[in-house]
């Protein structure tokens, strides 16, 4: 952020050459952005790597960081997604988000699925139990899938099964990957 302050103050006065360039940059640089958090990374690196200025501009490792995230979610990995929250637990806290809970519910369901039962007692008193006070209902419902499996999830959640929770295409309403089109 230091450097897009340092290049508004370079521009000091606006003159219409100026103002004109000045535009063509922050016209590149929210073309760019937008490709970003739309998923078109490959063509948003190759408009930074056209405009060497403009990759100082772009926060190039949020969105490199942000993917990385996004990837290991749709491969039903919670890991970095949980190690992010615990990075950012008091922000997370300020906004009352629910993340880091869909994210400990959806490994909690994968322990159950894949047959785990013990394993998934164990991780609920070790990681959900702290929920309890905030989250009740929603806790009982997800502690109900050790005795009828994890589809009465479903049923409970009304429609917001945690299922859903790694569903990130679902989370994402812009245009499908690159690679897919």
């Amino acid at each position: 952020q230091g450097f897009v302050l340092e290049h508004l103050m370079s521009l000091g006065s606006f003159g219409s050459d100026r103002a004109l360039s000045w535009n063509k940059k922050r016209m590149k640089r929210l073309v760019v952005d937008y490709l970003l958090r739309q998923g078109y990374h490959d063509t948003a690196l190759h408009a930074v790597s056209a405009d060497e200025e403009l990759g100082h501009l772009v926060e190039l490792e949020i969105f490199k960081s942000a993917q990385e995230i996004v990837e290991s979610l749709r491969n039903r990995d919670c890991g970095l997604a949980l190690e992010w929250c615990k990075q950012h637990r008091s922000k997370l806290r300020r906004i009352k988000s629910k993340l880091e809970f869909k994210l400990r519910i959806r490994e909690f369901i994968c322990l159950v699925q894949a047959g785990k039962v013990m394993d998934a007692v164990r991780y609920s008193q070790k990681h959900l139990s702290r929920w309890a006070y905030i989250h009740m209902p929603e806790l009982q419902a997800t502690m109900a899938t050790l005795v009828y499996g994890p589809c009465f999830q479903q049923h409970c959640n009304k429609g917001e099964p945690a299922e859903n929770a790694m569903d990130v295409d679902d989370q994402n309403q812009g245009p499908q990957k690159e690679e897919e089109q």
